[in-house]
């Protein structure tokens, strides 16, 4: 809430004597003005009036021969309140931005409290169902088909053990990278019901919340997962703005390797031509795919990663 009024001693004195001496004086004169207006008298009346009228109306004449006197402090009480308005308003600028600092502040923690780490199992739970969606989605290069519809359990505990280690390093990377600018980054974080793999909370109005997908996808999948996969970040995202208020945006972080990057950019462009409609939606946060090799990622390299926005 914006202060009223708020400022230091002297403007304070400024606007508020500044009315005073330009609407008294003024006043004043007008008094006597009126008071005089038609008080014609003859020389035998004027004999006649005691020593205390003949006072009052000498003082009268001499106040309204001051013209100059309420036109002076009128226009000095209005320089002293414009002066007063003139050193409260960039000190009233500075309080209230102090004001918005404070309550984002209040909303930042407000909204940590509602970001909670997902407990072991919850985030276990959620790298095994990502690890059996992709294997039972991924396709020969050659013929098409699913290569694993009936991966096994073991299987799928491998690849979900892969993707927990990349999904790590990548954490570890983002998190020097957005930690020294206006981010605290976390992983495994759950709002509400949703777990997200990485949320990167910004600290300025001026940048958006980051929601990270990270996904291990070394081999091919089907179109089906890739869209199901932008469509439910949409929603996720949709819903952490909605649920804490905030600017959000959403990067689908694919790991592949370096050989997979023309296959990559296909699909995506794939996608772009059959959902042309998919971001005219305002309120759907935007979305990024950033793909990242594999190979440098997991051997601590520098990362040369390329990035589309939906």
């Amino acid at each position: 809430m914006e202060h009223k009024l708020e400022y230091g001693s002297i403007p304070k004195l400024l606007v508020s004597f500044g009315p005073v001496f330009a609407t008294l004086p003024t006043m004043g004169y007008f008094y006597f003005l009126v008071k005089a207006s038609g008080q014609l008298i003859t020389k035998d009346e004027y004999a006649n009036l005691s020593a205390h009228n003949i006072t009052l109306l000498n003082l009268t004449e001499q106040v309204l021969s001051q013209r100059w006197l309420p036109i002076t402090f009128f226009l000095v009480g209005v320089a002293l309140f414009i002066l007063g308005l003139l050193l409260w308003i960039p000190k009233q600028k500075i309080d209230n931005e102090k004001d918005k600092e404070d309550l984002r502040g209040k909303r930042l923690d407000n909204d940590h409290k509602q970001l909670k780490n997902a407990t072991l199992q919850e985030a276990m739970k959620r790298k095994i169902e990502k690890a059996r969606q992709d294997l039972h989605s991924e396709v020969n290069a050659s013929t098409g088909e699913n290569i694993a519809e009936q991966a096994s359990e073991n299987v799928i505990l491998e690849r979900a053990e892969k993707n927990i280690a990349i999904e790590g390093t990548y954490y570890r990377y983002i998190k020097e990278t957005l930690d020294v600018k206006c981010y605290s980054t976390q992983q495994e974080v759950k709002l509400a019901s949703t777990v997200y793999d990485i949320v990167a909370e910004s600290s300025s109005e001026a940048f958006p919340d980051l929601i990270y997908e990270v996904r291990g996808w070394t081999n091919q999948i089907t179109y089906e997962l890739f869209a199901d996969t932008i469509r439910q970040l949409q929603n996720n995202g949709l819903s952490y703005g909605v649920t804490l208020e905030r600017s959000t945006k959403v990067v689908l972080t694919i790991v592949t390797s370096k050989s997979m990057n023309s296959y990559w950019r296909e699909m995506i462009d794939n996608y772009l031509q059959l959902s042309r409609t998919a971001f005219n939606d305002a309120s759907v946060p935007s979305l990024d795919i950033e793909v990242v090799a594999e190979e440098d990622l997991l051997d601590n390299r520098s990362l040369q990663t390329w990035k589309t926005t939906l």
